[in-house]
C-alpha cells in the first residue's frame, strides 16, 4: 500500500499533453494530463490498444519528453534534465518488465540481474548478494546459471522483475507484463512483483489489457480520448 510519509510523488504529471508529428500536422496522444503515483503505490493503466498507455509509460521514464506540462520522478523533473540526466536517473530509480521479458540470451539468469547493479557501480561482494536475494525471492535461485531459452515463459518472466527490483528502484514500469502468460503464471507474476516493490518501497506504474491484472493493483485509471480518469479501486 502506498507510504503515508512525506515523500516525495514516485510519479507526478503536470498538464502533461504528448503529441506526435505527422507529415506537417501533430497527432495529440495525451492531453492535458493529471497523474500522481505516490510512494509504495500500485496503480494499472487500462485502455484500447492505442490509447496512450505506452506513451504514458515512455514518458515516466524520461525516453520521451511532454509537449507540454512537466513530469516528475522521484522529485526531479525530468523534462528539465539533459539526455545525459534523464539516462542515470532511469538507470538507478527506474525498473522495467516487459511483455517480452527482453533478457539477454547470451547471459546467464545471474548475469542479467548483476547488469543493473554493475551499471548503478554496486560494487561486486554486494551485487552477487542482492542478486542472490533476489533469485531467493522469486524461486529461482537454483536457476542462477542457467540461460533465458532453458526456463519457461513464467520463469524468464519471474526473472525479469527480479531484475527490475534488484537495484531497490523507486519506481518499476510494467508493461503488460502478463501478456504472454498463462492464468496461472501472470497471478503469480503479479503477486512477486507486488511481494518485491513492497519489499523494497518501490511504486508500481502498470499498462495492461487485462482486468484481472488490473485488480491486482490499489487504484486503476483509465486512458481514453488522450485523457486519464480513474476506474476506481
Amino acid at each position: 500500500m502506498p507510504q503515508t510519509t512525506s515523500s516525495p510523488p514516485a510519479i507526478d504529471f503536470r498538464a502533461v499533453t504528448k503529441a506526435y508529428a505527422e507529415g506537417s500536422s501533430s497527432r495529440p496522444v495525451l492531453v492535458d494530463v493529471d497523474l500522481t503515483v505516490r510512494a509504495g503505490e500500485f496503480v494499472a493503466v487500462v485502455g484500447a490498444s492505442g490509447s496512450g498507455k505506452s506513451t504514458l509509460l515512455n514518458l515516466a521514464a524520461g525516453i520521451d519528453l511532454p509537449t507540454a506540462g512537466d513530469v516528475a520522478l522521484a522529485g526531479n523533473t525530468i523534462n528539465h534534465l539533459s539526455e545525459r540526466g534523464r539516462t542515470l536517473l532511469r538507470r538507478s530509480r527506474v525498473g522495467f518488465v516487459f511483455q517480452f521479458f527482453n533478457l539477454i540470451p547470451s547471459l546467464t539468469v545471474r548475469d542479467n540481474l548483476l547488469l543493473p547493479l554493475e551499471l548503478c557501480g554496486v560494487r561486486r561482494a554486494e551485487a552477487l548478494e542482492r542478486v542472490q536475494e533476489a533469485l531467493k525471492a522469486v524461486g529461482l535461485d537454483d536457476r542462477a546459471f542457467s540461460y533465458p531459452d532453458a526456463l519457461s515463459g513464467g520463469e524468464q518472466q519471474r526473472v525479469a522483475v527480479g531484475r527490475a527490483v534488484v537495484h531497490r528502484p523507486a519506481v518499476v514500469l510494467a508493461d503488460e507484463p502478463t501478456g504472454n502468460l498463462d492464468a496461472a503464471a501472470g497471478e503469480n507474476v503479479l503477486r512477486l512483483m507486488r511481494a518485491l516493490t513492497t519489499r523494497y518501497g518501490s511504486s508500481i506504474l502498470m499498462a495492461t489489457h487485462s482486468r484481472d491484472a488490473a485488480h491486482s493493483a490499489d487504484r486503476v485509471v483509465s486512458v481514453l480520448d488522450g485523457s486519464i480518469t480513474e476506474a476506481g479501486a
